[in-house]
């Protein structure tokens, strides 16, 4: 297990247990007490207000991409056939739900295959004559080629039985299953192509082959079967064992799919009904986060920084999204901003009691652990951990105490950070997908809003709700990240996947849209 040393728990020792902590040098000034108990509160406000403008910028920009690919999806499920010479009106509801669905299917394989890029990206290939990178173009084509025949298999299933159900009223009125048999085939596509780029990663990268020989020359001895020499395609072992673990992403969405499912048929008359339901909904937000921080924690090994922030993502936007449609539903600019006022309010109150609770379920785990040595410079305030360096040289040292407190509690401060993180991106994405819903669905005769909407087809959105919306959002995150980042959460680990998780993004923005369009969709 991998243990990262860097500032995040150092800070929080220091900020937690500074009475216990020895300093490095004897001969500081008198003042010195007082650099401990202020590390990370004043010895670095540019440094914060740095990582604040960064984090938040990085947050937008990837809300932004996936906001115009909301669009460009529900712009093309908005015109269904788009080979065909009718009007999207004068389709038939057959062709219309099946082009919808055919849609989703091209938006999650392009941008699937994407994610696999991102993957790739840094790594050095050895299919080269000299070990090199490889551009994303070549890296795409790549995959695409080693994957082609899966490509065909999955959509030629997927169209087929889509089809049957777009044929079938009683499919789609009752159990929205061009809802949730779209969301399935899309584990079928992660599944072919997270095992192809783990495929192509052990044979033809030059840390794929150095990860295989280390198994192989621990398989030797262990007095194991000799290793065998790699396939050309991933096995069906393998194809199982990724649908396994993507399996916990689907059922995420597919919970979020069905809470919208269930509050679409909702009607919401009157302003207490409307309080009511953003207390459930944030109340079923808030447990599903805490299963999968559960499900997360309980793992022996650290989970990446990557699937915990995927894995909270999800249900995150999905279900922000039909508060905010609901909200914007209503028609009136008042109620609008102020149920947008209220939330900001609440959840700013929730980060910041979340991030106490971190810090206090921290400080109860290193009064169990012995603590290291750790010095403060007395010019920049970088933190030194000298024990804790020597105890990572040696394997033996792994599970002594001391390393086992230093793991619990940056497993705690990843888990924290990857919610954060999603949290943030999810109220972008889920404001922008909330109006792409309001805009393309509400004004187009094939979807109905439900009893959420006003008795208008049609609803107004001003540019001023807009700003206003986003600016709270803004405000909320200026205020509540450097307070984060006091309290020992590192924001920068992210930003080396900023390509992987941006592009993950776009895929929960698709599976939004793609919820909304089949809930709110009209029967024929």
């Amino acid at each position: 297990m991998l243990v990262d040393t860097g500032t995040t728990w150092a800070q929080l020792v220091v900020k937690l247990r500074h009475d216990r902590v020895q300093p490095l040098d004897q001969t500081s000034s008198s003042h010195q007490p007082e650099r401990f108990s202020s590390f990370g509160l004043t010895s670095q406000p540019l440094t914060i207000a740095w990582r604040t403008v960064r984090t938040l910028g990085t947050v937008l920009s990837n809300s932004m991409l996936s906001a115009a690919i909301a669009w460009c999806l529900a712009f093309c499920m908005d015109h269904g056939n788009i080979f065909s010479k009718t009007v999207p009106r004068n389709q038939s509801h057959a062709m219309f739900l099946t082009a919808k669905m055919l849609w989703f299917w091209i938006f999650c394989w392009f941008f699937t295959i994407a994610e696999c890029v991102a993957k790739l990206l840094p790594e050095t290939f050895t299919s080269t004559p000299t070990p090199s990178t490889l551009s994303p173009g070549r890296i795409f084509v790549k995959l695409v080629r080693a994957m082609f025949v899966h490509i065909v298999l999955v959509t030629v299933l997927s169209v087929g039985i889509g089809f049957v159900i777009a044929s079938h009223h009683f499919a789609h009125d009752k159990l929205k299953a061009d809802v949730y048999w779209p969301m399935m085939c899309y584990n079928f596509i992660l599944t072919v192509t997270d095992a192809h780029t783990r495929h192509i990663f052990r044979v033809e990268t030059v840390s794929g082959q150095a990860r295989a020989n280390r198994y192989s020359r621990r398989s030797k001895q262990l007095n194991q079967l000799p290793t065998r020499k790699p396939r050309g395609s991933p096995s069906l072992k393998q194809f199982l064992k990724v649908f396994a673990q993507n399996l916990v992403l689907v059922i995420s969405g597919l919970s979020a799919g069905a809470f919208v499912h269930i509050a679409s048929c909702i009607e919401l008359k009157e302003k207490w009904e409307l309080v009511v339901f953003a207390l459930c909904s944030q109340t079923i937000k808030l447990m599903i986060q805490a299963a999968a921080k559960l499900y997360l924690g309980k793992r022996k090994k650290t989970p990446s920084l990557r699937t915990m922030a995927i894995i909270v993502a999800a249900p995150t936007i999905l279900v922000d999204t039909q508060l905010r449609t609901v909200l914007l539903c209503l028609d009136s600019k008042s109620v609008t901003l102020a149920g947008s006022v209220l939330l900001a309010v609440a959840k700013t109150v929730l980060r910041l009691l979340t991030a106490l609770l971190m810090r206090h379920q921290a400080h109860k785990v290193l009064a169990k652990y012995p603590l290291p040595r750790v010095g403060v410079h007395p010019q920049d305030g970088v933190v030194k951990v000298l024990r804790v360096q020597s105890l990572l040289s040696t394997t033996a040292s792994l599970s002594s105490p001391e390393l086992q407190g230093i793991a619990r509690v940056q497993k705690l401060t990843a888990l924290h950070a990857a919610e954060v993180y999603a949290d943030m991106h999810g109220e972008y994405i889920a404001m922008c997908c909330a109006y792409v819903i309001i805009i393309c669905f509400g004004s187009n005769p094939r979807f109905s809003l439900g009893g959420n909407a006003s008795n208008n087809s049609t609803h107004e959105i001003q540019f001023s709700t807009v700003m206003v919306q986003i600016g709270i959002e803004v405000v909320v995150d200026i205020i509540a990240i450097p307070l984060e980042i006091r309290f020992g959460v590192d924001f920068n680990k992210f930003h080396k996947d900023d390509a992987f998780l941006a592009i993950f993004m776009v895929l929960v923005a698709v599976v939004n849209i793609h919820i909304a369009s089949g809930v709110y969709m009209k029967t024929e």
